[in-house]
């Protein structure tokens, strides 16, 4: 089991490591407009926006190059629409506070 996820995590980093990727990733950034297509924010510097795949690659390998299944998102939103969780550092909501409850802001302590 843990050999077939290796596999499958090898293949997506390959798959987002790969020229063809990239590419179709900057021209999914200039179609939206450098804007987030969930909040509407315009954000025109480099790495500011995220190409979001709504049906995973690693569910649907066949639909990673497919321009229907790209959402270009800002950082917030997409930590809204895919959260990270394990680890206190990822994920928040669109005001910036951590989904973690774990996370140290989220943690009251008697000082």
């Amino acid at each position: 089991m843990e050999l077939v996820l290796l596999l499958g995590m090898r293949e997506q980093s390959k798959f987002h490591g790969s020229y063809r990727w990239k590419k179709a990733r900057k021209i999914a950034r200039i179609t939206a407009a450098q804007h987030c297509q969930r909040c509407g924010a315009f954000l025109p510097e480099p790495g500011a926006l995220h190409v979001h795949h709504r049906k995973p690659v690693k569910h649907a390998p066949a639909l990673g190059l497919e321009p229907l299944n790209f959402m270009v998102v800002c950082g917030p939103c997409h930590n809204i629409l895919e959260p990270r969780t394990g680890t206190p550092r990822f994920g928040c909501d669109v005001t910036g506070q951590p989904l973690d409850p774990r996370h140290p802001w989220n943690t009251c302590r008697d000082i």
